[in-house]
């Protein structure tokens, strides 16, 4: 073990000289937004099969106004539009109330202050397990970036190669802004998350980062509007934004001025732009791939009035797919953890709703039919799976392996909380889970 987190420290050192020459750091955030553009207009143009890798929600509910409307708002800030009013100047704006280090100072296993919600003042400090972590992802992905050419799934022109495609230009653009990300410890207060499932290897181990969002990210789309109490009014630049959007787009935001969560906020028929997007890491320190019933990988259940579009970034697995004999035993070297290697990662399938992962939600989500022979299921999260999760619909994740590297995107009501009902968190007044 000591020898493999030398060669990590190592590998560390050669993978921030790398990211820290870069050009640009606000061009690598835009060409990482167009990859995501590019992957929502496939999803927009060719209607996904659920066998192909939807598997969860409905395409007909997600290829709507609101998936349009992202991807809009995404080439805006791409040709510079949005640079003006809402680009915080390279250091991202962080949410309120959570535990925030950058993953520079989660490396350095730096300590930051936090208040909670509760009121609850605590001190969070990147220990030895949670470093590995992201020097091993930052690792792999260096190595994916410089030995996995972007056009190994092009030669079968299918619909699921296309999205393993993009899958691996998001992963490997998603390296040349690793270091700056700024990670969120949403829950290490213990005196706020009390449900048993929420266990403190979870907490230490999982964490979301923003690219845009609103009140937060490399561009803060809340910076739009001025904000009184619960009142928002648009400023001058959100008309200058909205005009920019299309006729189909603009009707639609003027209905969500009146559908936005939480419902407690009044936003004067000036609706927030609505996509808020980054990744999401989910790693552990355990000795071997994941089984169905480790809380300690699970994401808790929980609900939000937004629609929210999860896509894999499967590193390891990518590689055991497309890569050389060579570039799989390098990256097994490059894994911060010991695993069984003889595992085959294609047929590993992680089967919810056989184990009650987290009680009482698993069960409730496994048997539930919205339509089609595959939406009843919640199976794999493997090398090109998307996750739609529907407005008011429990969801949760897991790794199935050591860890769990996802790009995230919420399509509507980006100024919402979460809901934690099955946990007995419930920040949202008056809202609660209640599709199933």
């Amino acid at each position: 073990m000591k020898k493999i987190v030398v060669m990590l420290i190592a590998v560390l050192c050669l993978s921030s000289l790398s990211s820290n020459v870069h050009a640009n750091l606000q061009q690598n955030i835009k060409n990482h937004l167009h990859h995501y553009r590019n992957l929502l207009i496939l999803i927009r143009d060719y209607k996904a099969t659920n066998e192909s890798y939807l598997l969860s929600g409905d395409y007909d509910e997600l290829n709507t106004v609101q998936l349009q409307a992202a991807i809009e708002v995404l080439k805006l800030i791409y040709d510079g539009e949005l640079d003006s009013c809402c680009w915080t100047g390279g250091t991202p704006n962080q949410y309120a109330n959570f535990a925030s280090l950058s993953t520079t100072e989660v490396v350095a296993g730096q300590s930051t202050t936090y208040t909670m919600h509760s009121g609850h003042i605590g001190t969070f400090t990147a220990d030895d397990a949670t470093r590995y972590d992201f020097v091993g992802i930052e690792g792999i992905l260096l190595y994916l970036r410089n030995n996995i050419n972007n056009n190994v799934y092009s030669g079968v022109n299918t619909h699921p190669d296309r999205i393993k495609r993009w899958e691996l230009v998001l992963a490997k653009s998603l390296h040349n802004i690793w270091d700056d990300l700024v990670w969120a410890f949403s829950y290490v207060d213990d005196t706020l998350y009390t449900h048993p499932d929420i266990t403190p290897e979870f907490r230490k181990h999982y964490a979301f980062a923003c690219i845009v969002c609103f009140g937060a990210g490399f561009y803060d789309t809340s910076l739009l509007h001025t904000k009184n109490g619960n009142s928002y009014t648009a400023k001058p630049a959100w008309h200058t934004i909205y005009n920019k959007l299309s006729a189909a787009t603009q009707q639609w935001m003027n209905t969500q001025a009146d559908n936005q969560y939480p419902k407690s906020s009044t936003w004067n028929g000036s609706a927030p732009l609505q996509i808020s997007m980054g990744p999401t890491f989910q790693g552990v320190a355990v000795s071997s791939y994941g089984t169905q019933n480790l809380k300690a990988r699970i994401y808790p259940a929980h609900c939000h009035g937004a629609t929210e579009l999860y896509k894999t970034l499967d590193p390891v697995a990518m590689i055991r797919d497309k890569g050389t004999a060579n570039d799989k035993q390098a990256v097994n070297m490059l894994l911060p953890y010991s695993h069984n290697y003889t595992l085959d990662v294609n047929t590993f399938v992680t089967n919810f709703g056989v184990t009650p992962f987290i009680s009482d939600m698993y069960p409730v989500w496994y048997g539930r039919n919205i339509g089609g022979a595959y939406h009843n299921s919640y199976k794999e999260t493997g090398i090109g799976s998307l996750f739609y999760n529907e407005s008011r619909d429990y969801h949760s994740t897991h790794s199935g392996r050591w860890m769990q590297l996802t790009q995230w995107a919420r399509l509507t009501s980006p100024e919402e909380g979460t809901s934690y009902p099955l946990h007995g968190i419930n920040p949202i007044p008056n809202e609660s889970c209640n599709k199933f």
